[in-house]
């Protein structure tokens, strides 16, 4: 009797979980379309909200897998961390930029703290190896002056190397998570979209039709479907999620080893960034941000100043060939 109370207990938490994450996820995606529209945050407090809903997403799923009360205390003080490291960041932004590199004691706390819950939460998401790069190259810039050459670096202290790393407003809150919270979320977010609407199976379905009768027909396939979906979405992650569901399987299917499938869909999906209109975000239509969070006009976008009005020297090539770089970048 008492097995099948504990029982409804766990199911009704699960619920209650599943629910939790619904609510937030869709909060969070209502959030960031928003902000394509209006500026809600200035630049540091939109990806600093950024970082906690992704996190907080993946945190609250490990409530599901709490099996005793231990884990059940352990993932909460994980979520009370992640309350505490963003709120502190939110509240203390201008502080943190000014003293970046010379953090005090309380910046350099959070700022571990704030390091762990990113390597923990990339090992939710990833597994162990990523997290286990990164800290080989961490371990590289505290001891790195022990080394030989060419590998001695000089001396750098816990202080700066916590400061680059996160409390400083680099590091974590660096270009990559400035380009996902305001690019690469909503491609991924399309993508979805996409899927659900059932438009992956149409192009590859005419992906199958124009390849049928051609050597390697089921890599053509992957080919042709990722440049259709590419043309759509113009995200490389989004396009392999979306389309590598089923060509990768049908690939293999038909006698291509695993890693020659996956190769083609990447590199077919690489390709379809580029397709016409090209949609990739590293050309983008939208207004660029400052570091307030307001709008640049596109006269000063386009006037060869900075948001400082220094002057910015331009490469003498064309503006075509400017911009395929700056996709393949």
């Amino acid at each position: 009797m008492q097995y099948d109370v504990d029982k409804q207990v766990k199911t009704r938490m699960l619920d209650k979980t599943a629910y939790i994450i619904m609510v937030i996820g869709l909060g969070m995606v209502a959030f960031q379309m928003l902000s394509v529209l209006f500026v809600f945050q200035s630049g540091i407090d939109f990806v600093n909200t950024h970082l906690f809903l992704g996190l907080l997403l993946l945190f609250i799923g490990n409530f599901k897998k709490s099996k005793t009360k231990v884990q059940f205390i352990f993932n909460t003080i994980i979520i009370l961390a992640l309350f505490l490291c963003t709120g502190y960041v939110h509240v203390f932004a201008d502080d943190l930029s000014l003293r970046a590199g010379w953090p005090t004691t309380v910046d350099l706390i959070i700022g571990i703290i704030l390091i762990s819950l990113v390597l923990e939460g990339t090992r939710k998401a990833f597994g162990l190896p990523l997290p286990l790069v990164a800290l080989f190259f961490t371990a590289y810039m505290v001891f790195g002056h022990h080394l030989p050459q060419p590998f001695h670096h000089p001396s750098l202290s816990l202080g700066k190397i916590v400061s680059h790393l996160s409390i400083g407003l680099r590091g974590i809150y660096g270009p990559i998570l400035n380009a996902s919270a305001n690019m690469i979320f909503l491609f991924i977010v399309f993508g979805a979209v996409l899927q659900r609407s059932g438009a992956p199976e149409f192009f590859l379905q005419l992906g199958r039709l124009l390849a049928c009768k051609l050597s390697g027909g089921a890599a053509l396939t992957s080919v042709v479907g990722s440049g259709l979906i590419g043309m759509t979405s113009g995200s490389v992650s989004s396009n392999i999620l979306i389309t590598g569901a089923f060509t990768i399987p049908l690939m293999k299917k038909a006698g291509y080893k695993a890693e020659q499938a996956g190769a083609i869909e990447t590199m077919a999906s690489m390709g379809g960034m580029i397709m016409p209109p090209i949609m990739h975000p590293g050309i983008e239509s939208s207004p660029p941000r400052s570091a307030t969070g307001s709008t640049i006009s596109p006269k000063v976008a386009n006037s060869g100043l900075t948001v400082n009005n220094c002057p910015r020297r331009k490469p003498p090539i064309p503006a075509t060939v400017e911009a395929i770089a700056q996709v393949m970048v």
